[in-house]
């Protein structure tokens, strides 16, 4: 959807001119400029004041995540990397999520709150688990055997989870 058009009076010129409505901003070039809102009806992360935005951190994919992935970050050699969390014994809980799908290496954008929507047949309302299926949920609580519970949120439709990780229980061993 392109931006709206307003009328501004060349303060050199006098000539009145057309001028777009800034959607994205690149920083102090756009200073003074009309805002926009974007295609969903709100205003662009660039236009929101430091610290303001989503809980997010950029890390290098360790592993190939598709969108909607549930993930841990963990140290590699010195460099911060994110991989699928899974809920079987020796794994590791969740603590974040991709909205996008990322090839090993690419630098992934792993955000720490907020909607999950790159899911489909969730049941409404209901809670959802770690499954011991790297980077997916349940809404089936897993078993004893030194795996880990950890509650992932509850969905607000078939397509999306609202993401409130609770702390993980390591079950006992069978």
């Amino acid at each position: 959807m392109a931006a709206q058009i307003y009328l501004k009076k060349n303060p050199v010129t006098g000539l009145i001119e057309e001028i777009r409505a800034t959607e994205v901003s690149t920083g102090v070039a756009e200073a003074g400029n009309i805002a926009a809102l974007d295609g969903t009806g709100r205003l662009h992360q660039s236009m929101m004041p430091v610290g303001i935005g989503p809980d997010t951190k950029a890390c290098e994919a360790g592993e190939a995540l598709a969108g909607g992935s549930l993930v841990y970050v963990a140290n590699d050699g010195g460099t911060d990397k994110v991989f699928k969390s899974h809920a079987g014994a020796g794994g590791n809980a969740a603590v974040g999520y991709v909205k996008n799908g990322y090839s090993v290496g690419e630098t992934a954008l792993v955000y720490f709150e907020g909607p999950i929507t790159a899911l489909s047949g969730l049941t409404t309302n209901a809670r959802y688990f770690l499954s011991e299926t790297p980077g997916e949920v349940t809404d089936t609580p897993v078993g004893p055997g030194g795996k880990l519970h950890q509650p992932i949120g509850r969905a607000v439709s078939s397509t999306e989870l609202s993401f409130e990780p609770a702390e993980p229980i390591k079950t006992v061993s069978a």
